[in-house]
C-alpha cells in the first residue's frame, strides 16, 4: 500500500482499513495501522478467521482478530472517523436473524469502544 502512495498523488489516496482481510494473510493488523496512520478515513469492523485459500468471515468476536489491540492502535493514530460493521457471516453458514446480526454486532462495538 505504501509503495501505492508513493506511486500516485500521495496527497489524494487514502485507506478505508479492513482488518478481515490482513487478519487471513496473517498480517500484523496493529503495525499496519500505525504505518498507516493518518491516510486511514474510514474503517471496516469485520472479523475474520483462516488463510486466503480458507477463510470465513465470522460474526464478530468469533474469529481471530484482536479487537482490543485494534481499537488501542486506532486510539494510537488519533483516529476518529466512522467505524462500519461490515457483516458478510451469513454468506459462511452463520444464521443470525437480522436482528440478532444488528444488536450483535452493536453490542460489540459498544463493549469496544467502552473498553
Amino acid at each position: 500500500m505504501l509503495e501505492l502512495i508513493e506511486a500516485v498523488k500521495p496527497s489524494e489516496l487514502f485507506i478505508n482499513f479492513d482488518p478481515s482481510h490482513l487478519a487471513v494473510h496473517d498480517d500484523d493488523i496493529s503495525s499496519a495501522i500505525r504505518t498507516l496512520g493518518q491516510r486511514i478515513v474510514h474503517v471496516h469492523v469485520k472479523d475474520a478467521r483462516g488463510t486466503p485459500s480458507d477463510y470465513q468471515f465470522p460474526p464478530l468476536g468469533q474469529g481471530v482478530i484482536d479487537f482490543k489491540g485494534f481499537m488501542a492502535a486506532m486510539k494510537e493514530v488519533d483516529y476518529s472517523g466512522v467505524l462500519s460493521i461490515e457483516y458478510e457471516a451469513n454468506a459462511f453458514g452463520y444464521e443470525q436473524t437480522e436482528d440478532e446480526i444488528v444488536d450483535g454486532s452493536l453490542q460489540f462495538v459498544k463493549q469496544l469502544l467502552a473498553a
